[in-house]
């Protein structure tokens, strides 16, 4: 199955805002659809880009 994946640093995520994320994606009922993965070392991050079909990077104004 595929997977919407959050990657993310936990400092820039803020632990509230992480945990109100979680706590959506459980009340929406896509747990198994969507995963968040905090600080994730830069290999591991490069690693699901290059396996990715669709890549997405915010940046704040």
């Amino acid at each position: 199955m595929k997977k919407f994946l959050i990657v993310g640093n936990i400092q820039t995520m803020l632990p509230d805002y992480l945990n109100r994320l979680q706590h959506l994606i459980n009340k929406l009922g896509v747990r198994d659809k969507v995963v968040l993965l905090p600080n994730l070392t830069f290999e591991k991050k490069i690693e699901l880009m290059a396996n990715s079909r669709i890549y997405l990077h915010t940046m704040p104004n």
